[in-house]
């Protein structure tokens, strides 16, 4: 049968169709990433060929196989499934059974433990040994058949403790009868005892006092050797602490002497003295910050008095001389100044009029002089009021924008009187003299302004007189009204002057007085700088006597603190050499005999020991003593040290004591059996078990003849069907297996039917979960692919599914599977399909097969990255070089073979020492057959393509040399036993002595587990706890488990003889020489057993 193709259109886990096809005969590999549909592949597989009732629903699945030369397809939809040949429907064919799929689809799950199936494959493997019945059902617990040994030997001891139980009840019974008859007679000999034992205490006591007292005469007799005042003696840090404390102090007080020595050189270099009160030198430094403001303030009202000398010179009218002292003028003063101005430049305006009007009527042009006289007149009389309204407006403005002083109020006074004047004058109708009177009204006008003229300048003279400016000439109106203001000004300007020259002198005077008096007060101190020193020497000055002040306060404050510490230090050093004093005093020499007291602080340990020595020897006299204060005998002997008298007093008493605590165990013991006794009847409660026992044991004998007869009937029947109907399926698995593991391990069914390994060295059965991950998928595999060509028979070959079967094995377990399915694809024209994760799993498949499979790619792509031949190439076995020239002892030496150690299982021998004639046969067995042990030899030659590994002449020389060394180690350890340790003695805990498994394990492992030599050590020396009766009892054990082997041991010729007693003359001379290569290779000694 192989499978052409697989379409998946609706599965659980795969989200769109998936489908491979053009699948050919032989080895396909499947790879792909994971969740790309491998496992869904065999899925959808066993949901086709093998449904259940559990699937799914809305399967959509079909595949296409070749069966018999046709082709055959199968479609499912849901739970229908149909089949076709050749396109038309048809039953479906031979396929099988659901239980048996699973032999044709290997899971990596399914191989790392045993699963249900391989249960069920169990079971069929025990059918077919049983001849098709489940024979161990009749021998189970339920079975009719069931047996149990233990139980039967565990009432046949039960019964007969009970017998035992019972002689012992009886003799137990009259003994005691027996011993409460004597009961009075020890009570009587208790009591004597107990007054002996009394007075043995008493002398014990007194020995023990008299021992003391002779212990601490003793000690008193040593402690009077050492000098007196030991008791004193300091301890070596105590007297070196003084010693220190001393320097340190002495040392100390120099340094606070110096330091005091510094602090009076650094005041007196300050020129202070110890006592007296210190210049306050922020006082000199307050008044040389006042005299330097001083300065600045000074410097400033000189400028200000200089600029107030060049604004009055400025300022002075030209008319005066600068030595001429001018009057200051008032605000009245000033008032009639403008008064009389304004008169005058008032009547001096009318005669200019006059003037005029005289001049124009000369002209003749009367009308013509009228109407621009009028004109005239008015332009005149609005420009005239106009003026003084200006004139009067700007004091008043002046007013308002800087305030009023003296004055600018005057002048605003003025400036009204202006105002109301010019608009006097404009609101004035213009007269226009007629011509008939205007020349005697002119004349009129013009004596008048004349007068008025002369008037004011009349006035104005007797003013400039009075200020002390003497006009020269005409007085003009504006010059003499400016001299006027200027004057008033030049007053405003003496008052500053004055003021600034008064400022002047009161700060000269203040600077003066300060400088006279920081100059005094520096002088106290030889500081002065000299009466006309500058400001600059004077701050240095200060400076100065800041820094000697400074210097001397800490001088001082050193001075003080320097005072203190020598005090202290002195205290110090004073009570150091007290406490030195002291401790020479107390030891009773003199200070400074060191000497002595290194030779007393030498001397201090030992003395302080035997001081001790005596306390505790005085202690302990005197506790003995008050334990004797009542007995004056005793007391008096240990007095005069009689200890001769005491000791015979106490032998005397101990031989009577001796029994004591027998006697008393004695009478307890019996009083307590005599309470147990009336209490528990122990007599007839035994005798109640006896006979119990003996129908429980009558009627168990009866049922177990029975069992027997059936289980032995059972075991024939199954033994002899085993013989002859051994499974085919488990003879060709263990070839697969063989080959897979290079012959180290055989596969075997144990009693309950379970497939098991067998190493093939050692010979130790394991179990399935004893086996490693990689031998125990070996043998699943193997048992699996065994079981389906089995059940196949002469049918079509169904294709076998490998998904991950073999991602966990390593490289070479990887070949020898890989290869042993490659020959049985190639030999049964098999189709295998192998499903991987990995890539380059169909390049191992080549290197293992030869021949490159067919690939299947799912998912577009292989997934991961690619590895090189070079890289999946396995590691090769270390190259064996050839024996070339070389003899045997030395290619021995070269292969490192290990030695013979004939304890150990014959299986492990080296198949050096079985070929030692034949190196190149040895070289080719272990370089291209791994075969390395008598197990693994055993194994090839016993398989059929073993013939091709060994020539067949020399295959059964080999047979026969395997047997012969297994029967040469059997006879080697003939009489030695089995190795003993503590294991050993853990499984036979049960025996009795399971608290003594400690030390028995340790005594073996002293005697390498040798049970002989174990025994010879234990009766030697015994252990705590093993008495008589429990070593002999161990002793039996040893020899019923094949510990301890009584048979005597085989020597050389011994183990000679009994290999060769049984062979011919020709299989002898072949067999010696076998015998002495083993026997050199054992070493000299014995080696020990494991």
């Amino acid at each position: 049968m192989r499978l052409q193709s697989l379409h998946i259109q609706r599965l659980a886990g795969i989200d769109q169709p998936l489908s491979i096809s053009d699948l050919p005969d032989g080895l396909t590999v499947v790879s792909g990433p994971n969740a790309s549909g491998k496992s869904s592949l065999i899925r959808a597989l066993r949901h086709l060929l093998a449904p259940a009732g559990n699937d799914p629903a809305g399967l959509v699945l079909a595949a296409d196989i070749w069966l018999d030369g046709a082709l055959w397809r199968v479609e499912r939809t849901g739970s229908s499934i149909e089949w076709f040949r050749d396109g038309k429907p048809q039953l479906p064919p031979p396929l099988p059974d659901p239980d048996a799929l699973d032999a044709y689809l290997l899971q990596v799950d399914n191989l790392l433990r045993a699963s249900r199936d391989d249960e069920k494959l169990t079971r069929r493997f025990l059918q077919t040994l049983a001849g098709g019945f489940d024979l161990s059902a009749l021998a189970s617990e339920k079975g009719p058949f069931h047996v149990q040994p233990g139980r039967d030997r565990q009432l046949a001891q039960q019964l007969r403790d009970a017998e035992s139980q019972l002689s012992t009840a009886i003799r137990e019974n009259r003994r005691l009868l027996d011993e409460r008859r004597r009961l009075p007679e020890l009570e009587t000999r208790i009591g004597q005892a107990e007054q002996a034992g009394r007075i043995v205490t008493r002398c014990d006591s007194a020995l023990a006092w008299l021992e003391a007292r002779r212990q601490r005469l003793q000690m008193e007799e040593r402690l009077n050797t050492y000098p007196p005042g030991m008791e004193h003696c300091p301890a070596p840090t105590t007297l070196e602490d003084t010693e220190a404390a001393q320097s340190t102090a002495r040392k100390r007080l120099n340094e606070a002497q110096q330091d005091e020595a510094d602090a009076r050189e650094r005041l007196r270099s300050s020129g202070f003295t110890q006592t007296g009160d210190l210049p306050d030198s922020s006082l000199a430094r307050s008044w040389l910050d006042r005299l330097k403001r001083l300065d600045d303030q000074l410097a400033r009202a000189r400028e200000d008095q200089a600029a107030a000398d060049a604004t009055c010179s400025d300022r002075r009218p030209a008319a005066t001389a600068p030595e001429q002292d001018l009057l200051a003028p008032g605000p009245e003063w000033l008032r009639a100044v403008e008064q009389a101005a304004d008169s005058l430049n008032q009547a001096r305006e009318r005669l200019r009029l006059l003037d005029a009007e005289d001049a124009s009527r000369n002209a003749g042009e009367a009308d013509a002089r009228d109407m621009a006289d009028q004109r005239r007149g008015q332009r005149r009389q609005y420009l005239l009021g106009s003026t003084l309204i200006v004139a009067g407006c700007a004091p008043a403005l002046g007013l308002v924008m800087f305030g009023g002083d003296g004055l600018l109020r005057m002048l605003a006074v003025i400036g009204v009187l202006l105002l109301l004047a010019g608009l006097a004058v404009i609101g004035r109708p213009h007269f226009t003299p007629q011509p008939q009177s205007r020349a005697g009204a002119a004349r009129a006008l013009r004596d008048q302004a004349e007068q008025d003229a002369a008037r004011a300048h009349d006035a104005l003279s007797a003013l400039a007189v009075e200020a002390g400016l003497p006009l020269e000439g005409e007085i003009l109106p504006g010059t003499s009204l400016r001299l006027a203001h200027q004057l008033h000004d030049l007053d405003q300007l003496s008052r500053t002057r004055a003021s600034a020259m008064a400022r002047v002198r009161e700060l000269e005077s203040q600077h003066g007085k300060l400088r006279e008096q920081l100059h005094g007060y520096l002088a106290d101190f030889d500081l002065s700088p000299g009466a006309e020193s500058d400001t600059d020497r004077l701050t240095s000055a200060c400076d100065a006597l800041e820094s000697r002040t400074r210097i001397a306060r800490e001088a001082r404050a050193e001075l003080q603190r320097t005072a203190r510490a020598i005090q202290q230090h002195q205290d110090d050093l004073h009570q150091a050499q007290e406490r030195l004093a002291a401790l020479y005093q107390a030891c009773g020499l003199d200070v400074n005999d060191r000497v002595a007291m290194d030779e007393r602080i030498r001397m201090r340990d030992a003395w302080q020991q035997a001081s001790e020595a005596y306390r505790q020897a005085m202690a302990g006299e005197q506790s003995l003593a008050r334990q004797l204060a009542q007995d004056d005998a005793l007391r008096e002997a240990v007095e005069a040290d009689d200890e001769a008298t005491i000791r015979a007093e106490r032998d005397r008493a101990a031989q009577d004591a001796e029994d004591l605590h027998a006697l008393m165990d004695r009478r307890a013991s019996l009083q307590a059996e005599l309470r147990g006794v009336e209490a528990a009847h122990p007599l007839e409660r035994a005798r109640a078990e006896r006979d119990q026992l003996r129908d429980d044991l009558s009627r168990r004998r009866n049922e177990r003849m029975r069992a027997e007869l059936g289980r032995w009937l059972v075991t024939t029947v199954e033994s002899e069907n085993r013989r002859l109907h051994q499974p085919e399926a488990v003879r060709l698995a263990d070839d697969y297996l063989r080959t897979f593991t290079h012959h180290r391990f055989a596969l075997e069914l144990d009693e309950a039917g379970q497939p098991c390994a067998r190493h093939l060295a050692t010979g130790e059965r394991r179990s399935l979960p004893e086996l490693s991950v990689g031998t125990r998928m070996q043998l699943l595999i193997a048992l699996r692919v065994a079981w389906a060509r089995t059940r196949e028979g002469n049918g079509p070959r169904m294709p076998l599914f490998l998904d991950e079967a073999l991602t966990t094995t390593d490289p070479e377990r990887f070949n020898s599977i890989a290869q042993a399915l490659g020959s049985l694809a190639a030999k049964d024209q098999r189709q295998i399909i192998y499903l991987t994760a990995q890539p380059e799993d169909a390049e191992r498949w080549r290197m293992a097969t030869g021949e490159p499979p067919h690939r299947v790619v799912l998912g577009g792509t292989d997934g991961g990255t690619r590895m090189t031949a070079e890289q999946l190439r396995p590691i090769a076995a270390p190259r064996i070089p050839p024996p070339a020239d070389a003899d045997a002892a030395a290619y021995s030496e070269h292969l490192a073979v290990p030695p013979m150690v004939p304890a150990d299982d014959p299986g492990l021998i080296h198949i050096f020492h079985l070929l030692r004639d034949d190196l190149p046969l040895l070289h080719r067995l272990l370089q291209d057959y791994r075969v390395e042990t008598l197990g693994q030899l055993e194994s090839l030659l016993t398989q059929q393509k073993g013939m091709g590994a060994v020539p067949t002449e020399k295959a059964e020389s080999l047979h026969h040399r395997c047997g012969l060394a297994r029967e040469w180690c059997a006879a080697w350890r003939r009489g030695r036993g089995r190795p003993v340790d503590r294991t050993t003695l853990e499984q036979s805990a049960a025996s009795g002595w399971s608290t003594l498994i400690g030390p028995l394990a340790e005594r073996a492992k002293a005697v390498d587990g040798d049970a002989d030599r174990l025994m010879q050590s234990l009766q030697q020396e015994s252990i705590h706890g093993l008495g008589k009766k429990r070593l002999t009892q161990f002793q039996e054990w040893l020899l019923d488990e094949g510990y301890l082997d009584p048979t005597p041991r085989y020597d050389r010729d011994g183990r000679h003889r009994a290999v060769t007693a049984s062979l011919s003359a020709e299989q002898a001379g072949d067999a010696a020489e076998l015998i002495n290569w083993l026997e050199s290779a054992v070493p000299s000694n014995d080696p020990p057993l494991r």
